[in-house]
């Protein structure tokens, strides 16, 4: 994203942290297909999340926080270890460790929020879910970044076993419920501005 890209909208966590929405286009100009990036902004790190279209975005963004407050993210009981790890290690295709699947597909995807693009250095994924106690969590994961490409000339690689090894989650935050809520008010106000308009 440029230097002068727009804020499409902020969601605080707290005095310190949030998610924000650009895109190149202001909130008065932009339409259901303009592609907006999402970035974890904290008082020290900026972590670029996602990439893709405004409609899909928001929708999802409202979809699964409604989900995460009625406590419809409760992991699968056979996921023991960290969301990311697991990721990572059912990625590799390599791991010893059994991965339940829906739909062909690991169970723990679904909890999947955002991953972000292709051609950064850091790849991330981000997490929701809600935990054993119901709370709601928000979680940020580093993905190894040649599961399915090979190292460019010149890049800094690390084998897949360097990698999991030193593997640590970049960010847990629990969000409170009415916090989650106001969210997903502020998502459904961008959207129905933007509908208004298009439609």
């Amino acid at each position: 994203m440029t230097s002068n890209s727009h804020y499409i909208c902020e969601f605080n966590l707290n005095d310190h942290e949030k998610i924000v929405i650009k895109s190149a286009d202001s909130l008065e100009d932009i339409h259901f297909c303009d592609d907006i990036e999402i970035y974890f902004i904290s008082d020290n790190q900026d972590y670029r999340l996602f990439f893709d279209c405004f409609q899909y975005t928001l929708r999802s963004f409202i979809a699964d926080f409604n989900d995460a407050i009625n406590n419809k993210l409760s992991l699968h009981s056979s996921i023991k270890q960290d969301l990311g790890y697991l990721w990572n290690e059912y990625l590799s295709g390599e791991s010893k460790i059994t991965f339940i699947k829906d739909n062909n597909s690991w169970v723990g995807k679904r909890h999947i929020l955002w991953s972000s693009p292709g051609g950064l250095d850091q790849r991330l994924t981000t997490w929701l879910y809600n935990n054993e106690n119901g709370e709601i969590i928000l979680e940020i994961t580093p993905s190894y970044k040649w599961h399915f490409q090979d190292p460019e000339p010149g890049e800094n690689y690390i084998t897949y076993q360097q990698f999991i090894k030193n593997y640590q989650p970049l960010l847990f935050r629990t969000i409170d419920r009415e916090v989650a809520k106001k969210w997903i008010i502020e998502a459904q106000e961008i959207l129905s501005r933007v509908e208004a308009r298009d439609l």
